[in-house]
C-alpha cells in the first residue's frame, strides 16, 4: 500500500514539476519548450492518453506554448536531478517530522 501511495505522490510530483517548469518558461516569453523527464509513466501518459484529467494543467499551458514537447531521459543520465529530488522528498519529511515533534511537545 505504501509503495502505491509513494508512487501517486512521485507522479504528482513529476506533474507539478513540469507545471511549474512551463509556467516559468511563459513568464520569461519561452514560446518553445522542450521538457526532459526520467517518468516514463508521464510521458507515456503524454503521448498516448492526452485528454486524461491528470495533464489538464499541461494541456492548458501548452496552448500558450508554440511548441511544447515532452521526451523521456534515462534516470542514469538523469542522477543529479533525480539525488537532488530524493534529498528535497527527505528534507521535507524530516521537517514535516520535526514540526510534528515540536507541536506535541509544546502542547505539553
Amino acid at each position: 500500500m505504501s509503495q502505491a501511495i509513494d508512487a501517486k505522490e512521485s507522479f504528482n510530483a513529476e506533474l507539478t514539476a513540469v507545471v511549474v517548469i512551463m509556467k516559468a518558461a511563459l513568464k520569461y516569453d519561452q514560446r518553445q519548450l522542450q521538457v526532459y523527464r526520467d517518468n516514463y509513466g508521464l510521458i507515456q501518459l503524454w503521448c498516448e492518453q492526452r485528454n486524461d484529467s491528470r495533464l489538464s494543467d499541461i494541456r492548458r499551458l501548452a496552448a500558450s506554448l508554440e511548441r511544447f514537447s515532452l521526451h523521456p531521459i534515462p534516470r542514469q543520465h538523469n542522477q543529479p536531478a533525480h539525488r537532488l529530488a530524493v534529498a528535497a522528498t527527505r528534507s521535507a519529511t524530516t521537517v514535516h517530522h520535526t514540526d510534528t515533534s515540536y507541536q506535541s511537545t509544546r502542547k505539553n
